[in-house]
């Protein structure tokens, strides 16, 4: 079971850009998140719903989210509810800088990074969201010191949104999940504010229903026999698990 405890011992730095969490729910319902996601199938379902109950795991190497799709597909929208659960930060994109330094002091001040509207990504900012992924971290020249180094250590997942694949290379793709987003007629178009406003009231009964399902899927993962398994294979074990609980 999962319980909210208090005088918890500190496992992060607080920063000002941090909002407060959802208070989760007992008995929630995750699958409730489908209301406000344009999520066209079930196939993309059993790929994004088992996937963000994996998110929390932080000592595990989980995968980059990407949503795929044209313009008024709902890409930052849809990134930036599931962000709102697990790390609700402004700004609530994070800025795309290509330069070493700056990627990793996103990652280091960030839990759930967005980036929005990649276009293309060069092979070095391919290799920089990769050691994130895997939790290499980054090394830099401490400023005005010759034999002073300066850490950044972190494990992340991410979120990119793009108009198509930003990149064609194999490790990159090999560590993401593509969700394919179809643009919303317009006369089915909702308002980003009410949207926002009926999500928060919601919020905690989602959060709740993913914590439910994650100690349900920690019970059963061991067990499972795969036969195939991704690059993020622990994660992968607990994603496959977490799909069983929700009945795929």
């Amino acid at each position: 079971k999962w319980n909210i405890i208090q005088n918890s011992p500190i496992y992060f730095r607080e920063y000002e850009t941090q909002r407060p969490l959802p208070t989760p729910v007992k008995g929630g319902n995750l699958k409730t998140i489908l209301n406000y996601l344009n999520i066209g199938n079930e196939e993309d379902e059993i790929l994004l719903l088992p996937t963000m109950c994996t998110l929390p795991l932080a000592n595990l190497t989980r995968p980059i989210i990407g949503f795929i799709g044209d313009q008024g597909s709902a890409k930052t929208s849809t990134a930036r509810l599931i962000r709102a659960l697990l790390d609700p930060s402004d700004p609530a994109e994070n800025d795309f800088s290509p330069t070493k330094q700056n990627l990793s002091l996103v990652f280091y001040h960030n839990a759930l990074p967005i980036f929005d509207n990649l276009s293309t990504i060069s092979s070095t900012v391919s290799d920089m969201f990769c050691r994130a992924y895997s939790g290499t971290g980054f090394q830099s020249r401490k400023l005005y010191m010759d034999n002073a180094l300066i850490s950044f250590s972190y494990k992340r997942c991410f979120m990119f949104t793009a108009i198509k694949t930003p990149t064609a290379a194999k490790d990159f793709n090999a560590r993401t999940v593509m969700i394919q987003l179809n643009r919303i007629a317009g006369s089915a178009q909702i308002g980003e504010e009410a949207i926002m406003r009926k999500f928060k009231a919601d919020a905690p009964n989602i959060l709740g229903g993913m914590l439910d399902v994650l100690v349900e899927a920690k019970r059963i993962a061991p067990r499972l026999n795969l036969h195939w398994k991704s690059r993020w294979a622990d994660a992968f074990q607990y994603a496959a698990a977490a799909a069983e609980v929700l009945g795929y």
